[in-house]
């Protein structure tokens, strides 16, 4: 029907009780929680997310934590109140850098091909409770910013990994 509403919070991606805190005022507010969008990240860290030689591990934990462990605290705090409430959705924000290696930002990569692989635990484990959990993957989005920042080579590379990931995975 027509109508709704919603809520603004703040929370902090990095701190997993703030995230489950989100969740849970949430639901007391509304009564319920019909939906749950992944999307946060840190990209202040991409700039120090290299090659896997030239990392701090450091800073692979701290990507993870941020692009794979808070989607994770967020699941398992909304799934219950799903299921108590009927079901739900979830979405699952990636990259296209989950399925096309590229030479840094090791840690975002992984990190976001384990928020694909979290998606499809919690679709195949939770699904017949009426929880369906799903992946936006964006590619390069050519911003002005984008644009502006990347070199040429770099986004032909890109588009060129890219498609040849979406073609390979077509194939299997």
């Amino acid at each position: 029907g027509a109508g709704g509403s919603a809520s603004l919070w703040h929370f902090d991606n990095d701190d997993t009780a703030s995230v489950t805190a989100l969740v849970e005022a949430t639901t007391r507010e509304h009564g319920r929680l019909d939906g749950l969008h992944c999307v946060a990240g840190n990209p202040t860290l991409h700039e120090r997310d290299l090659d896997l030689l030239s990392s701090d591990p450091a800073i692979w934990q701290d990507t993870f934590r941020n692009h794979f462990i808070a989607y994770a605290v967020a699941a398992k705090a909304a799934i219950p109140v799903m299921i108590a409430g009927g079901g739900g959705s979830i979405i699952n924000t990636s990259s296209g850098q989950a399925i096309a290696a590229d030479t840094v930002r090791l840690g975002y990569q992984v990190s976001k091909r384990g928020a694909e692989l979290l998606s499809l635990h919690i679709a195949r484990t939770y699904g017949a409770q009426h929880i369906r959990c799903n992946v936006l993957r964006y590619g390069l989005i050519l911003s002005e910013n984008a644009q502006a920042r990347l070199s040429a080579e770099y986004i032909e590379d890109a588009r060129e990994r890219i498609a040849g990931a979406l073609d390979a995975s077509a194939e299997n």
